[in-house]
């Protein structure tokens, strides 16, 4: 297994190892069979949809793509399955499963590789919906994103782009967000120390693999992309710790899951650098002895 391919397919193998330590944590707490198997289903739908996705050619409809997913989470706030005053989920199946988790990192991501008119749009129609939810920690999230894209960027669109997100984040500041606790998904980062020492460890060693791909993007010249993938998990995580919100990956939990796994496809660029740090490999070694050569940067 070659050091390419780890780094290529480093957010599918960092999110598959957190999982598994959420999975530890889930049985080490007592959390019914039924959880972990979902889970587990979870883990191993979004790694099967990586895999399809990586064998198709690049899609060429991408704004549809993108203004899809943003109205997908707006018919969710509209339309979908609400508790206690919030909106956010949708069942399938007899599961219940919240759109924006798996939807919004994704396009937040593909904004940031790829800034354009649509993908702003899109990022906008989003946090319009993350606020009629109202979801404060994804409206955070959103906000972290863009405001970090635009401090790199700086330019006009960015800057306008991460506009709507702030006015979103602030309707859900204002509006109430009272959701109560749910076991094995939300406070656990702070419940698993009541629980054993196994058990702490499991889960705080999961979150902190969230972040592991950053450090590989930026090793690849991505600088935008490895510090608002940071900024993304790490709002979400320090939502989790804060308030009743999810814990991403490690709790109970297949939204989050899948959203994690498919911000793999918006970053093309990541597997892009690797393909090219191989070509430039192979020319190197079929270079003739005593002949001196540049490498070709990888783009």
């Amino acid at each position: 297994m070659s050091k390419g391919w780890l780094s290529n397919n480093v957010i599918a193998l960092a999110g598959a190892t957190a999982v598994l330590c959420g999975l530890l944590f889930l049985g080490l707490t007592g959390a019914p069979p039924r959880l972990l198997l979902i889970n587990l289903v979870a883990l191993g739908a979004g790694i099967a949809l990586l895999a399809i996705a990586r064998l198709l050619p690049v899609p060429s409809a991408r704004p549809l793509l993108l203004l899809g997913a943003a109205a997908a989470l707006l018919a969710t706030a509209l339309f979908g399955v609400s508790a206690e005053g919030a909106t956010r989920w949708i069942v399938v199946g007899g599961l219940s499963l919240q759109p924006s988790l798996i939807l919004l990192p994704a396009l937040l991501l593909a904004h940031v590789a790829r800034p354009d008119r649509w993908s702003s749009l899109a990022v906008a129609l989003a946090a319009l919906a993350v606020a009629l939810q109202p979801d404060r920690s994804l409206a955070a999230a959103t906000v972290a994103v863009t405001l970090l894209d635009a401090a790199f960027r700086r330019t006009p669109v960015a800057w306008a782009a991460a506009a709507t997100p702030l006015l979103a984040f602030a309707v859900t500041v204002i509006r109430p967000d009272d959701l109560p606790a749910v076991a094995h998904v939300d406070q656990i980062l702070w419940t698993s120390f009541a629980a054993q020492p196994l058990a702490a460890l499991a889960v705080w060693t999961g979150t902190l693999l969230l972040l592991v791909p950053a450090a590989v993007l930026r090793r690849r010249g991505l600088a935008v992309e490895a510090a608002t993938f940071t900024a993304l998990w790490a709002t979400l995580v320090l939502a989790a710790l804060l308030h009743n919100y999810p814990t991403p990956l490690v709790g109970y939990g297949a939204s989050c899951i899948l959203g994690y796994l498919l911000t793999s496809l918006s970053l093309p660029a990541l597997h892009r650098a690797g393909a090219g740090q191989r070509r430039a490999s192979r020319e190197l070694n079929n270079t003739p002895p005593g002949t001196w050569r540049i490498a070709p940067s990888a783009r």
